[in-house]
């Protein structure tokens, strides 16, 4: 297997924020060259991971460590020494779930309620996600290629991508679980083809999904080439009357006035 870099150190414009990429997945399993690097970007001032990107790839976990590495967030107790376990009722929640491509590693890691993230609806949202990109590669859930056989397995233009912003509070609460290392809400998009969701989700809480596609975004502008057309024709005829009206008007007057100097003539 070739050798990988396991995170390459990019700055960005801003002298805070700084992003890291990577083709790890977990051991010595890289990501295949058509999937392309996951970016994560991060505050290093507030210790926090700001956004999680990459390209989604439904992969089997059998084989995954069964201890993750701590959290990159900072809660005051130290980087990567951040309380988690059955005391605190938090998980080391991966961002980009292991089993869509996500690499196992510190950076893409947070805190999170533990029910939640397990088979809550933090779950749910990312079965659903891994199901659109089976669809969208046309790979059987019960027969998925092995990680060593990936780069065969190239959906080509079919890939789909993800983005997700990650929301903190501005300080920590009275429990530890309300501390500000652990995010509030997700934003995140995701991308097929030739499709665009937008979802959200709050922690502990349920997540929205919706569809925003080229189409409906045709059928705005449909609309409107009906609407504004209409609109013209029914201010042209609105003049048409106004001036009919006036004309008429005018020819009333000289009638009236014909009429006064025809009786005038008589008397």
């Amino acid at each position: 297997m070739k050798s990988f870099a396991l995170l390459i150190l990019i700055t960005s414009i801003s002298s805070e924020q700084f992003t890291y990429t990577t083709n790890k997945l977990w051991k010595d399993y890289e990501r295949p060259e058509w999937a392309e690097e996951v970016k994560i970007t991060y505050d290093d001032d507030m210790k926090h991971i700001q956004s999680v990107e990459g390209i989604i790839i439904p992969l089997s976990t059998n084989d995954r460590p069964k201890k993750s590495p701590s959290p990159y967030n900072d809660c005051g107790t130290g980087r990567n020494n951040i309380t988690t376990g059955v005391d605190y009722q938090l998980d080391k929640g991966h961002i980009m779930a292991l089993s869509n491509g996500g690499p196992d590693i510190s950076l893409n890691i947070v805190p999170q309620k533990d029910k939640w993230q397990e088979y809550g609806e933090w779950r749910k949202l990312e079965i659903k996600i891994r199901e659109l990109a089976l669809n969208e590669y046309n790979w059987d859930s019960k027969k998925l290629p092995q990680i060593e056989e990936l780069e065969d397995y190239n959906p080509e233009d079919k890939v789909v991508s993800w983005k997700i912003n990650i929301i903190y509070k501005n300080q920590c609460g009275m429990k530890p679980i309300e501390c500000k290392c652990q995010p509030i809400e997700y934003k995140g998009d995701v991308y097929t083809k030739d499709k665009h969701y937008h979802f959200e989700i709050v922690n502990d809480k349920d997540y929205t999904w919706g569809e925003i596609t080229p189409e409906s975004s045709k059928n705005h502008i449909n609309y409107l080439l009906i609407i504004i057309p209409c609109v013209i024709i029914l201010i042209i005829v609105s003049l048409i009357f106004v001036y009919l009206y006036k004309i008429r008007n005018i020819q009333r007057m000289r009638y009236i006035e014909l009429e006064e100097n025809i009786g005038l003539d008589f008397v």
